[in-house]
């Protein structure tokens, strides 16, 4: 068994390739893999991408990704949890921490529910610019800004 990373010129062995693609499918972190095989998550990393231009068909994740939450429904608990942590003033972060979601996941459900006419309270969304846009217009129209 190796007992050091190995930086340069690491042979894959049938088994850790084995290994990787199970580890792999199983959710398991890059890192985690690495550590495991004793090599750094770069050489986990390239292997991935290797077996994939070989055929291999292995998961894409993305930055953030957990196993098992892409696209998971949203229940009628979830919606109400949203709701009525948003009436006490929660952030976005606060909810998607409490309900295994992303950020985005959250906002997009605060923006479905304003569409279907739901009020779903929002705080801190006031108008943020730092022009004024009567005046940009004067401007580009050639007239002299009203001050």
């Amino acid at each position: 068994m190796k007992t050091t990373l190995h930086y340069k010129g690491h042979r894959w062995t049938n088994e850790e390739i084995v290994s990787l693609m199970a580890s792999w499918s199983k959710g398991v972190s890059p890192q985690d893999i690495a550590k495991r095989l004793r090599v750094t998550p770069y050489a986990v990393a390239k292997m991935v991408v290797r077996l994939r231009l070989n055929g291999i068909p292995l998961e894409r994740r993305r930055k953030g990704h957990v196993l098992g939450r892409y696209n998971t429904p949203w229940t009628q608990a979830d919606v109400e949890y949203l709701l009525s942590r948003r009436k006490q003033r929660a952030t976005l972060v606060e909810i998607a921490t409490d309900l295994g979601r992303t950020h985005n996941a959250i906002q997009g459900m605060i923006q479905r529910l304003q569409q279907e006419g739901v009020s779903v309270p929002m705080y801190g969304m006031g108008v943020r610019r730092l022009w004024d846009p009567n005046t940009l217009r004067a401007i580009l129209a050639g007239a002299a800004p009203d001050q």
